[in-house]
C-alpha cells in the first residue's frame, strides 16, 4: 500500500490502529491492551510500527494513527474493563472514570513521544503532527443505562450529548497537551 501512494499523488497513510474488534497495537505501558487484539498473529509490536513508519517516511510518506475513540472501543474492556461502561454494554469508553483518560493520556503518550515533533526531533512512534481520535458513530444509551454513568452525568447537570462532547474535548486536549492537533470525525 505504501509503495503505491506517491503514484496517486498521495503522501498520508490514515492508519486505523483500533475498532471494535481488535486492538493489535503494542502498549508498553498498557499492555493487557493487547488482549482485544483479534489473535497473537494479528499484533503490531512497537518495533513494527516504527519500521513501517520509517519505510513510509522514505518514501514521503506521512503515517497518521487513529485510536477510535469513545466509540467502536469494545476492543480496549478485554485487557481493562474499568475504561468500559459494562460487560453487557462495553462502549463508548467511560466518560465517568478518569482511569479511561489516563489510560488515553498514556498510549498517546506512546504515539507521541509526550511533545511535539520538529523536522530535526521527531518524537514518539508517530512525529506527525496529527493524531485521530475517532468520534464518530457513538451511542450513548451505554452510558444511560449504567447507574454510576448516568449519576455521574446528572451531578453535572449533563444530558448524554454534553457528556460526547465532554468525552472529545477531554481527549482532544490530551493530544494537545502532548504537541498535537487532534483530528475527529
Amino acid at each position: 500500500v505504501i509503495d503505491s501512494l506517491p503514484y496517486a499523488k498521495i503522501n498520508v497513510l490514515h492508519w486505523h490502529m483500533s475498532d471494535s474488534q481488535s486492538f493489535p497495537f503494542e502498549s508498553k505501558t498498557y499492555p493487557r491492551l493487547w488482549a482485544g487484539a483479534y489473535s497473537d498473529f494479528e499484533k503490531y509490536t512497537q518495533a513494527d510500527i516504527a519500521a513501517v513508519v520509517e519505510y513510509a517516511r522514505a518514501r514521503g510518506v506521512r503515517v497518521v494513527v487513529e485510536f477510535d475513540m469513545p466509540g467502536h472501543a469494545a476492543s480496549w474492556c478485554k485487557g481493562y474493563p474499568r475504561v468500559c461502561p459494562s460487560k453487557d454494554c462495553p462502549q463508548p469508553l467511560n466518560v465517568a472514570d478518569n482511569a479511561t483518560f489516563d489510560l488515553i493520556a498514556s498510549v498517546l503518550k506512546e504515539c507521541t513521544g509526550g511533545q511535539a515533533s520538529t523536522t530535526d526531533m521527531p518524537s514518539g512512534l508517530f512525529p506527525d503532527h496529527f493524531v485521530h481520535l475517532g468520534g464518530d458513530e457513538v451511542g450513548t444509551d451505554c452510558w444511560t443505562r449504567t447507574p454510576s454513568i448516568a449519576k455521574w452525568l446528572s451531578d453535572r447537570g449533563m444530558s448524554a450529548d454534553d457528556g460526547y462532547a465532554y468525552f472529545v474535548k477531554r481527549a482532544a486536549d490530551i493530544a494537545l497537551a502532548q504537541g498535537r492537533r487532534p483530528v475527529q470525525w
